[in-house]
């Protein structure tokens, strides 16, 4: 595997993420945060827009989960957590098949919740537009215990416009933050198998944690890994 960047906090490696995951060592992660390809072939609008990675249909999206799941089970340590960003509104089943593919992996994992991300302003289109995005919460064990009784599953977090030559399908910081800070402490390692912008890497190292990220496409890696270098831990 290739390391790509790689600091006090930090480590990005470049390459497949189902070959990379088989080479780190188990029981040494605390907490998963990831948004991998929903099988809907997306791709950004405009002049250069560029399709996501293995996203040309749930077919191959399922065999991503059967793939993937396994290894993040036996790199986190017990009673760990998951958070795996899935589509909002659309024309396709595509949450209740990808629930259901989660449900063919138990009791290796079990959904806990569906969380909903309200990105507060609904993007383009007509009619009802899509302003949501879900988010599963997966368990191995007990999951985290948390000491928050007060949180809803509605999640209010403003989405990231992209732009041009930046990664399609950024998640803001402020959502990433919102999953990560009650569900970790600082020096827990956080995997991110699908780093995409660098989201969860940045958010990470800001508020001390620790973060694995693998990322297939070499533009990523570069925008990750600056992003990452200006990064100040908190």
């Amino acid at each position: 595997m290739t390391l790509y960047y790689q600091d006090d906090s930090v480590q990005i490696f470049q390459g497949d993420c189902i070959e990379i995951l088989k080479q780190l060592p188990s029981q040494s992660i605390n907490l998963v945060i990831t948004d991998p390809p929903y099988g809907i072939d997306f791709h950004g609008r405009g002049k250069g827009a560029e399709k996501i990675a293995n996203d040309k249909s749930f077919d191959s999206v399922a065999q991503l989960i059967h793939q993937v799941i396994p290894e993040l089970v036996r790199l986190l340590k017990d009673d760990a957590e998951i958070y795996w960003f899935c589509s909002g509104g659309s024309q396709k089943p595509l949450i209740a098949q990808v629930w259901l593919e989660f449900i063919k992996l138990k009791p290796q994992i079990l959904v806990k919740n569906l969380i909903i991300w309200d990105k507060l302003y609904p993007g383009l289109g007509w009619d009802w537009r899509f302003q949501y995005e879900t988010i599963f919460q997966l368990c191995k064990g007990k999951g985290i215990k948390s000491d928050d009784h007060r949180r809803g599953n509605v999640i209010s977090a403003r989405k990231v416009i992209p732009k041009f030559g930046e990664h399609p399908t950024p998640k803001s910081s402020e959502i990433i933050e919102k999953l990560l800070i009650p569900k970790s402490k600082p020096g827990d390692v956080i995997l991110d198998p699908f780093l995409g912008g660098g989201t969860t890497a940045a958010v990470a190292k800001k508020h001390g944690r620790q973060c694995i990220g693998i990322e297939l496409v070499d533009k990523y890696c570069a925008l990750s890994a600056e992003r990452c270098r200006h990064i100040i831990p908190e």
